[in-house]
Parts: C-alpha cells; structure tokens; sequence
C-alpha cells in the first residue's frame, strides 16, 4: 500500500503540474517504490475512465455499450497502463535519460488523476445539461489539447528533453494507446 502522505504529495503534485510549476516534480516519490506505487493512480482512474466513457457516449448523443466491453476495455486500459513504461525505458535508454525515467513515468501516472477528472467534469450530465452539443465538443476539445500540453509539460520538464523531443513522446504515449485499444476492438468482433 501507499502511505497516505505520499498519496497526498503526489495528488498535490498532479495538481501543481497542472498550473505548469516544475518544482512540483520534487514532490513526487521518484524511486523505483515510488515507481510501483504511482500504479494505485490506474487503480482510482481505471474505474473512472469506464465511466468517462459511458458520459462522453451520452454527452455526444450515442449510447454507451455496456455490456461485454467493459471488461475488455479495462483490460486494454491496464495492458496500456504497463505497456507504456516498458516502451519508454528503451526510449530513455535511446535518450539517454535513463536517469530520469522514475521521474517522468511517477509524474505522468499521478496525472493521469487530473486528467481524468478534468474529462469527467467536462463530459458531466451537469456540463452536458449547459452546454449545447456544439459548443461542449469545443470544450472537449479544448481540454484534449491542454491534456496534450500538460502531458508534454511533464515529458519536456521531467525527462529534462527538448520540446521536439517532448512531443514525440506525448504521441508515441497516444500511439501505444491507439494500438492496444485497437487491439481490444479487433478481438471484440
């Protein structure tokens, strides 16, 4: 388990990140047990990401399978949670940032909380009962695209990259994401 002070550093962490403040890396646990604990952030987000997806079906005005893809989906999410990871240690080792490889992966699966929960806010039943379908897509898309900047914040700061540099892994992360999603929709036919 996690203590409760390191869960409570490394959510204020997630936070700080948010707002773009690159000192909040050193509140995170950046050791190989810090490493291994910065899973329990899949263990909240997993069941939060099914739900996100039955709200964004909802808020576009498609209906959510349940059903018999929610296990897959989850499995998928997981197999990207540990997939990822593998794929970056022969990025750092390519990199040459090694050395920075706790510090980045800690980091972004902390902020994958904030992530989530900015989704989950914008795809709300409440959002959706505001917003014309319109404009909620453009709010959607906004906050994909402040995702995308947050996740290249952590990867240009916390692997101590160029911003070119921090891009590519900012896509190879929704790469590896597409493919193992992919993947599950291939075997649910």
């Amino acid at each position: 388990m996690i203590p409760v002070s390191e869960f409570r550093n490394a959510v204020a962490g997630a936070l700080r990140l948010a707002r773009f403040d690159p000192q909040a890396f050193n509140g995170f646990n950046r050791t190989l047990e810090g490493f291994w604990r910065s899973f329990v952030a899949a263990v909240i987000v997993g069941p939060l990401q099914l739900l996100l997806s039955f709200e964004v079906a909802g808020a576009s005005g498609g209906a959510a399978r349940v059903g018999e893809d929610w296990p897959l989906g989850l499995l998928a999410f997981a197999v990207h949670w540990l997939a990822f990871p593998v794929v970056m240690l022969s990025v750092v080792d390519w990199l040459d940032r090694r050395h920075r490889f706790f510090v980045f992966m800690v980091a972004l699966n902390w902020s994958n909380l904030v992530q989530v929960g900015l989704l989950l806010l914008v795809y709300s039943p409440a959002a959706s009962a505001l917003l014309p379908p319109g404009l909620l897509r453009v709010v959607g898309a906004g906050a994909v695209a402040y995702i995308l900047v947050y996740e290249w914040f952590i990867a240009k700061i916390g692997l101590d990259i160029s911003g070119g540099k921090a891009v590519a892994i900012v896509l190879l992360d929704s790469l590896v994401g597409f493919a193992v999603f992919a993947a599950a929709s291939l075997g649910q036919q």
